[in-house]
């Protein structure tokens, strides 16, 4: 009973890129183990959300034929983490092209902030 022109829909998944993230994270001496635990969690869930396999924070997130910047994502989650002291990435900006950047591996180190 359809009349018209593109009744057949194909529906291709977007191509991905995989990236490698390092991440160490400064945190106060004086935390507790089970802050640093909790603390260490919750970065790690705000980072792959970013990447868009959660939802569970308000954070920019990746894009296609865009630039993603680690800057940005550092300042976001030093926002929101008060126990944080410093946050560094092993990498800089990610420019994507016609490809969903994804998360291959990522390697969180907690340090201490003397």
């Amino acid at each position: 009973g359809n009349h018209g022109h593109g009744d057949d829909i194909q529906v291709k998944a977007m191509p991905t890129s995989d990236h490698d993230i390092g991440v160490v994270l400064w945190v106060n001496a004086s935390s507790t183990e089970e802050e640093r635990a909790a603390l260490l969690s919750d970065v790690e869930q705000m980072i792959r959300c970013a990447f868009r396999e959660n939802t569970d924070y308000q954070v920019t997130q990746v894009f296609p034929y865009s630039r993603f910047s680690m800057g940005r994502l550092n300042s976001e989650t030093l926002r929101k983490f008060d126990g944080l002291a410093s946050l560094e990435f092993n990498q800089g900006d990610i420019v994507s092209g016609l490809d969903l950047p994804t998360i291959n591996s990522l390697d969180i180190t907690l340090n201490e902030v003397a």
